[in-house]
């Protein structure tokens, strides 16, 4: 199961967020980005990992089981993704916001336009 357009563009602002406090050294607090970044990247192996198996599972699954047992690992399969799955962008959300909370305190400009809406 491959995440739709919609479901990476979150993805791709969080990373476009952690670049822009790569690139200008924004003061993130180092254990807490690290750790959020560790369980970003880690949920999301976890999740890639889960949908493989699945769609192994797909095509690797004799046919010679009953209708019962083949139902049973798909469920099952299924739910271990879609808990990898709730798992990743929950981290992804936590990591979201702390990101933008650096950019938004190191910028004074958007501090200022914030505070002015």
């Amino acid at each position: 199961m491959q995440p739709s357009q919609s479901q990476r563009q979150p993805i791709i602002a969080i990373m476009l967020a952690i670049e822009e406090i790569l690139a200008h050294n924004l003061p993130a607090e180092s254990n807490d980005y690290r750790a959020l970044l560790e369980a970003f990247q880690s949920t999301s192996a976890t999740m890639k990992a889960c949908s493989a198996s699945f769609n192994a599972l797909l095509v690797e699954l004799p046919a010679g089981l009953p209708q019962d047992e083949r139902s049973s690992r798909i469920a099952a399969a299924a739910a271990a993704y879609e808990d990898a799955r709730g798992e990743f962008l929950a981290a992804a959300a936590r990591l979201h916001e702390f990101t933008i909370s650096q950019i938004v305190s190191s910028h004074p400009q958007i501090q200022l336009s914030a505070t002015q809406s």
